[in-house]
């Protein structure tokens, strides 16, 4: 990929954006693999935990609009650099908290702080990449988000056990993110009309065709609305279809290694492995789901080259998801698992590509405002999943999780890439 890449500008912040991927995962899903011990700590029942992993669920999707209007008016380079520093420090504040209360608010700065992570990196994207590779692009930021995730779900585990500690697995990734914010900072930057000023490679040299006649950082091109981004079908339909996908596939991230240990009897750092199987193979997902979304889109056209990737792999994680009651072996439950992740993340690429092929300027705020419904449904799983669980077992957990898996391939059926928000934004 990228020795394929327009110019060397475009290859460092490709590199950037998915380090900041890495690091943002790793932080996040770190929690999951110390839920128990946490838990432990501070006396907490099941519900407790689960108000705990959601809080930040909540946070994330609330900041998701914000956080990339923020993008477009200090610059998408600057706003990222801030953020990593601010969720590298929530982090950390997690590691030192003493009470309930600072759990929770830690949690939500570091929702908040993410919050502005993949939308700013996809607008920054979009100024340095054409049409025609940013399905691909794309899908190197998202796998270095699934990469982060499978590091995590592996590596915490073995430093809580060598640290003795898991305040201070939390302590060492934020300080490691902190650290990255400075070459960053450094490095990376923003495709706009000053570049050319500056004599750097703007986006327009790229190809004039595909890029700057998209108007990218277009002076006097409007924002979006509120309004209007709540009353577009095509945004609803894909608001929709992020709302049911996170609600089944945020259980890899929140409960698998709880479930591993408290109902299949699986050691902790062994759960730490196993865990971490889906996260690993789901990056073939991503760099598939990259690749594949290009190749229809240049076959079918943009209608279907994003909508099928998108509702095929809904339709998979539905089907796998119904048949996980009866697989009890750990490694075969994973293994199962392993086939969700992947279907689940060759959608991704699909979404982004999306985002941007409706968004124009505003591609930043459209996969803002769609991932705000993702986490939604990722803020409610847990505790939903923790009433029905104590209500009527596992098994209607995973139905629940297939049901919603179907309704979002049938609703991804109805998303149009060639539906432009307004010609005014694009």
């Amino acid at each position: 990929m990228v020795q394929n890449l327009p110019n060397r500008t475009s290859a460092i912040v490709l590199i950037g954006t998915v380090l900041l991927a890495v690091n943002m995962y790793v932080d996040r899903a770190a929690v999951g693999q110390l839920r128990s011990s946490i838990s432990a700590e501070f006396g907490w029942e099941r519900d407790e935990a689960a108000y705990f992993i959601g809080a930040f669920f909540w946070a994330y999707a609330l900041g998701q609009v914000p956080a990339a209007a923020l993008g477009l008016r200090f610059g998408f380079k600057t706003v990222l650099t801030v953020f990593l520093v601010l969720w590298s420090g929530a982090t950390i504040l997690t590691g030192l908290s003493q009470s309930f209360a600072v759990l929770i608010s830690s949690r939500v700065a570091l929702g908040l702080a993410e919050a502005g992570a993949y939308p700013n990196a996809n607008a920054l994207i979009r100024g340095w990449f054409p049409e025609r590779l940013r399905g691909r692009a794309c899908s190197a930021v998202t796998f270095g988000g699934r990469l982060g995730w499978a590091i995590s779900q592996f590596l915490t585990p073995i430093l809580e056990v060598a640290f003795s500690s898991w305040r201070a697995v939390l302590i060492v990734y934020g300080v490691v993110g902190i650290l990255l914010a400075i070459p960053f900072h450094l490095l990376a930057k923003d495709g706009s009309t000053t570049d050319s000023q500056k004599g750097a490679e703007p986006p327009d040299q790229i190809d004039t065709r595909e890029v700057s006649s998209e108007q990218y950082s277009a002076p006097g091109a409007e924002a979006l609305t509120f309004g209007q981004m709540l009353v577009e079908p095509n945004l609803v339909r894909a608001s929709l279809v992020q709302f049911l996908l996170n609600f089944g596939w945020v259980f890899l991230l929140s409960d698998l290694p709880s479930y591993l240990t408290g109902e299949l009897g699986v050691g902790k750092v062994e759960a730490g492995f196993l865990s971490s199987l889906p996260a690993w193979v789901s990056c073939v997902g991503m760099v598939a789901g990259g690749i594949i979304t290009d190749w229809t889109s240049r076959h079918l056209g943009l209608r279907w080259g994003r909508s099928l990737p998108i509702a095929m792999s809904m339709f998979v994680c539905g089907i796998v998801s119904f048949v996980c009651p009866w697989f009890t072996h750990p490694l075969s439950f994973v293994a199962l698992l392993s086939v969700m992740a992947i279907a689940a993340d060759i959608s991704n690429p699909s979404v982004w590509a999306f985002s941007q092929d409706i968004g124009g300027r505003n591609a930043g705020k459209v996969l803002g405002w769609v991932n705000m419904f993702g986490n939604f449904g990722a803020g409610l799983s847990p505790v939903a999943i923790s009433m029905i669980q104590r209500q009527f077992g596992w098994d209607a957990c995973f139905w629940a999780f297939s049901l919603c898996f179907v309704v979002a391939g049938v609703t991804a059926l109805g998303m149009d890439s060639n539906r432009k928000l307004n010609r005014n934004h694009a």
